[in-house]
């Protein structure tokens, strides 16, 4: 991966579960006008979140996962009510 990264002028995605190509990688692609971001689920050094990471851990949590449920499920989305009901809460068991 390093080799191509180092080389490919474009728009990349690399996987990289150890972060090792990523510290090689961002500042030279950032010197090539590149915008650099990592996403690291789990992380609390990542560009993005997980909102399931603010669901309590105490009798409120699938209170929280249900409210989550909400945003990521809108009743709109759904052809009825009771449908997103149902995915919400299937949502919830994952």
């Amino acid at each position: 991966m390093l080799p191509n990264g180092y080389i490919w002028q474009g728009s990349a995605v690399f996987f990289d579960p150890k972060r090792e190509n990523f510290e090689a990688l961002a500042k030279h692609r950032t010197a090539m006008g590149n915008k650099v971001f990592m996403f690291s689920p789990g992380s609390n050094d990542t560009h993005r979140y997980n909102p399931l990471d603010f669901a309590r851990r105490d009798e409120r949590m699938a209170t929280d996962c249900l409210v989550v449920a909400s945003f990521v499920i809108p009743e709109r989305a759904i052809c009825s009510g009771l449908h997103a009901l149902v995915h919400r809460r299937s949502y919830l068991g994952l």
